[in-house]
This record gives C-alpha cells, structure tokens and sequence, in this order.
C-alpha cells in the first residue's frame, strides 16, 4: 500500500510522529502523511502525492485552512516531475506546512494583496 511505504520512508529518514493521512482541497483527495522534524526545530509538516492543487496553480498565493487549525498552511515545496529520485521516490508531490512566527502575523501581513484561503481537511487514515 502507498500509504505505508511513505510513512516507512519518512521514518527512514529519522522523521517523528509519522502517521498516513488522507488531505481533501476543493473536492481533489491526496494521500500522504503528516510527521514533525527534528531537522526543522520540531515543525509540523504534511507530504502529499500528486500534483499540485489546482487553486494552487491558478494563483499561488493560496493558503489552507485546516478546520481543526487557525494557522495558514502553504506550500513549502513540491516535485512536480514524474521521474523518481533518492530523495522524491514517489513521483510527484508536495508538502504542506503550517506558517507559524514568534510574533504571530499572518501570511500575507505584509503584502499588498490577501492570500486566497482555501478550506481543507485532514483524514487520519
């Protein structure tokens, strides 16, 4: 099952609190898992399968929000080619991370448009 090889990778790679997720963005379901990492100062990330959401791509100043979160989430980083690698073993994909600063401003605080946000939900699985 995808699900457990991903959750094994990730585990592999000395991330914690490793568990399988179903993300649901406008109607299109990922899969993926949600970790933390001790290389990122405990930061909560979710690494999803598949290509990018299509609110993304029409306009990438789009965030999530999670209904059990307050925090945005955006995208950190994403892969968006189909051939495999060492470190994206699964094709295409994506993470979502939650924006979180000391003084607690939002995202988009400082630019000159508002971000969409885009209602998600997180299945465990």
């Amino acid at each position: 099952m995808q699900r457990t090889k991903v959750s094994e990778w990730l585990l592999s790679l000395g991330h914690d609190n490793v568990s399988d997720i179903e993300v649901t963005i406008r109607n299109e379901k990922y899969i993926g898992a949600r970790y933390t990492s001790k290389h990122h100062g405990d930061y909560e990330f979710l690494y999803l399968l598949g290509t990018l959401p299509k609110c993304y791509i029409r306009q990438r100043k789009t965030v999530f929000r999670f209904d059990y979160d307050s925090r945005d989430w955006y995208v950190a980083c994403y892969w968006q080619q189909d051939q495999l690698s060492r470190f994206h073993p699964f094709g295409k994909t994506f993470m979502i991370s939650p924006w979180s600063v000391p003084d607690r401003t939002r995202i988009d605080q400082y630019e000159r448009y508002t971000y969409t946000r885009v209602p998600a939900t997180i299945l465990e699985v």
